[in-house]
C-alpha cells in the first residue's frame, strides 16, 4: 500500500508531462484553433521590393530618359509623378519629354505589403548666350566709315537693329559706310538658352572750323582794322599773307597801317583736320597803272603823245567821273573809292587834242 501509494503520487506528474507532449505534438500535426493558422499564414509573406532607375538621370530641356524598373514579391504596379498609369512589374519605359527637373514614382503591392521607389530626373540649364560686337574705329571724320566686327556663342540667329537692319550671320564683319552723324549698331542674337544683345556706337567728330573776319572790310590808306577769329577742334593756328606767325586758338588783332589792299589768312589743325580761312581788307582807293602806247592805229610811230584821261563809274561802261593826267611819261593814276564796286578805263590823247580808244576795262570792289 505504501508503494502503491508512492507509485500514484510519481504517475500523475508523468502522466501531465506525457499529456503537454501529446498536445504539442498534435499542434504541430494542425490541429488546433483557427486565429492560431491565419497569423502565421498572413505574417510569413515577403514584402515586395522594388528598383527604379532612369538613364540618363540629367537631361536638356525637351529630352528624355529610360526608365527601368524591377521587382520582387510585387503583384501589381503604379507610377505617379512624372509618369502615370499602371505599370508591369517589371520592365522599362520612355519618359515624355522633359522641361523641368522631375521626379517619377513607382508604388508596388504584393501579398507582403507595398514598397515605392522615385528617381528623379534634373534639366540640364542651357548655355546662355553670348554677343560681342565692336566697332573699329569708334570715332571717325564725318563722311567716313568704321567696320563692325561681331561673335557670338551658344546662339542660333542675329536680328540687327538701330543703324543697321536685318538678319546677320552668327558672326561676321561690315562696313558702316560713310557717316555723318554718330550712330548706334544693336545685334541681338538667340539661342536655347535664350538671347543676348549688345550695341557698339559710332561717333562723327565734329570737324575742325575756323572763322576770320575784319572790321571794316575796308579802310583809307594809313588806317587799321581789327581781325576777330574763333576756331574749334583745332589745337594751334598759324597767320600768313598780311600777318604772320602762330596765333591764339581765338582771339582779335588790330592791323598795322594799311597803305595797299592785304589778305590775312589763318591756318589751324587738329586731330579732326585743318582750317583754312582768309578775309581781304581793301584800301579805300583805286591805284591805276598803264603802258604808254607807242604807235597811231595806222600802225605808224606815235610821236606827239600828251597825256591820258581815266575814266571810272560804277556800271561796266558807263563811266560817271574822269579826270586828265598829264604827261606822256605818267602811266599811273590814284583816286578815293566809296565801298562799292568800281569800273576803270584809260584812253590816250595826243598834243592836238585826239583821244584814242579806251582800254579794256577792269573793276575793284572797295568795302
Amino acid at each position: 500500500m505504501h508503494a502503491s501509494a508512492a507509485l500514484r503520487l510519481w504517475i500523475p506528474g508523468l502522466r501531465t508531462t506525457l499529456s503537454a507532449l501529446l498536445l504539442l505534438a498534435l499542434a504541430a500535426c494542425g490541429g488546433g484553433g483557427s486565429g492560431g493558422s491565419s497569423t502565421p499564414a498572413s505574417g510569413g509573406q515577403s514584402p515586395p521590393t522594388v528598383s527604379l532607375a532612369a538613364n540618363p538621370t540629367s537631361v536638356s530641356s525637351g529630352g528624355t530618359t529610360l526608365l527601368s524598373w524591377t521587382t520582387t514579391n510585387a503583384d501589381t504596379c503604379t507610377a505617379s509623378g512624372g509618369w502615370s498609369g499602371n505599370q508591369a512589374i517589371n520592365g522599362s519605359a520612355q519618359s515624355a519629354a522633359i522641361s523641368a527637373s522631375t521626379t517619377f514614382t513607382l508604388n508596388c503591392s504584393g501579398p507582403g505589403g507595398g514598397a515605392v521607389a522615385r528617381v528623379t530626373v534634373n534639366v540640364n540649364a542651357a548655355n546662355a548666350p553670348s554677343v560681342t560686337l565692336t566697332a573699329s574705329p569708334t570715332s571717325v571724320q564725318s563722311g567716313a566709315a568704321s567696320q563692325l566686327t561681331w561673335t557670338t556663342t551658344n546662339v542660333t540667329s542675329c536680328t540687327a537693329s538701330g543703324s543697321w537692319t536685318g538678319p546677320k550671320a552668327t558672326s561676321g564683319t561690315q562696313s558702316t559706310g560713310a557717316l555723318t552723324a554718330n550712330a548706334s549698331y544693336t545685334l541681338t542674337c538667340t539661342g536655347a538658352g535664350g538671347s543676348a544683345a549688345q550695341t557698339a556706337t559710332v561717333t562723327v567728330a565734329s570737324a575742325a572750323s575756323l572763322t576770320l573776319t575784319a572790321a571794316p572790310r575796308g579802310v583809307a590808306p594809313n588806317a587799321t582794322t581789327t581781325l576777330t577769329w574763333t576756331s574749334t577742334n583745332v589745337t594751334s593756328c598759324t597767320a600768313s599773307g598780311g600777318w604772320s606767325g602762330s596765333k591764339a586758338l581765338s582771339g582779335s588783332e588790330v592791323t598795322t597801317p594799311l597803305t595797299s589792299d592785304q589778305t590775312y589768312q589763318l591756318s589751324c589743325t587738329g586731330s579732326n583736320g585743318n582750317a583754312l580761312a582768309m578775309t581781304t581788307v581793301t584800301i579805300r582807293t583805286a591805284v591805276l597803272s598803264w603802258t604808254a602806247p607807242t604807235q597811231n592805229v595806222d600802225g605808224s610811230a606815235l610821236t606827239n603823245l600828251a597825256g591820258y584821261k581815266v575814266y571810272w563809274g560804277t556800271t561796266p561802261g558807263t563811266y560817271s567821273s574822269n579826270a586828265s593826267v598829264s604827261g606822256a611819261g605818267t602811266t599811273n593814276y590814284t583816286t578815293n573809292l566809296t565801298p562799292g564796286t568800281w569800273y576803270f578805263a584809260v584812253s590816250a590823247l595826243d598834243a592836238t587834242g585826239a583821244e584814242s580808244a579806251k582800254t579794256n576795262e577792269v573793276s575793284k570792289t572797295v568795302f
